[in-house]
């Protein structure tokens, strides 16, 4: 499957060496949504039903908006005892702790098991992520948006880099991709390999290896896996 965003990624460009500076440094933790309806209800929450089915629900005021791989629906919420319920009369999502019951126009019921996990890459994707790496051993996060910029979040959420237009360049032998950049005396070396990664906390396959070297006195190497958010 082909990305349709304007920063035209392809499956090669998931093998990418990014060399980049020119960052922000602030104190944030990776980059959320900007609405949260209450403290116990997550802003995207994915969900997996019986028979390969899958959505994701973003909450959003009294809405909730369901993601399907070929349509998406908005419900609004209503008054239900004891679990949460958005329905617009024809469709019906109701939450109970960690399941979702959901009913669609056409009559098909599932019952659907929530993947925090998989909410994760999820909400990425929402708020325009086109890529998305993370490491261990510190903790780090890297995004590549559609509009072209790269967020870059290392030492557990201690610190976030916003980075700019970098230089491309390609070495389809070596199915490879370099971003090239140079501010302020620190470059950032970020290289993704088309090679299979394992996850070293869960375990998770992913299609993409990933390593971002930062120079400078903060000169440190993060290896981790990324894949598309498509």
């Amino acid at each position: 499957m082909r990305l349709t965003t304007g920063f035209g990624l392809s499956f090669i460009a998931i093998c990418a060496a990014i060399i980049i500076t020119g960052c922000e440094r602030r104190d944030n933790p990776v980059p959320q949504a900007d609405t949260k309806p209450s403290s116990d209800t997550p802003v995207v929450a994915a969900y997996d039903c019986p028979g390969e089915m899958t959505f994701t629900v973003r909450f959003k005021d009294d809405l909730a908006e369901l993601f399907f791989k070929d349509q998406t629906i908005v419900l609004p919420e209503t008054v239900a005892a004891g679990d949460k319920q958005y329905t617009d009369g024809t469709s019906t999502l109701s939450l109970h702790e960690t399941e979702a019951s959901l009913s669609l126009q056409n009559g098909q019921t599932y019952l659907c098991q929530e993947s925090k996990a998989r909410a994760v890459w999820e909400e990425a994707k929402l708020r325009g992520a086109v890529f998305r790496a993370t490491g261990n051993e510190p903790g780090w996060v890297m995004e590549i948006m559609n509009s072209g910029e790269i967020i870059l979040i290392t030492s557990y959420g201690a610190e976030r880099r916003t980075l700019q237009t970098p230089l491309r360049s390609t070495e389809p032998d070596r199915n490879l991709t370099l971003y090239k950049s140079s501010n302020h005396g620190q470059d950032i070396a970020i290289e993704i390999f088309a090679e299979p990664c394992q996850d070293t906390m869960n375990g998770d396959a992913l299609p993409a290896t990933v390593s971002i070297t930062i120079s400078g006195n903060s000169a440190h190497t993060f290896r981790g896996c990324g894949r598309q958010l498509i």
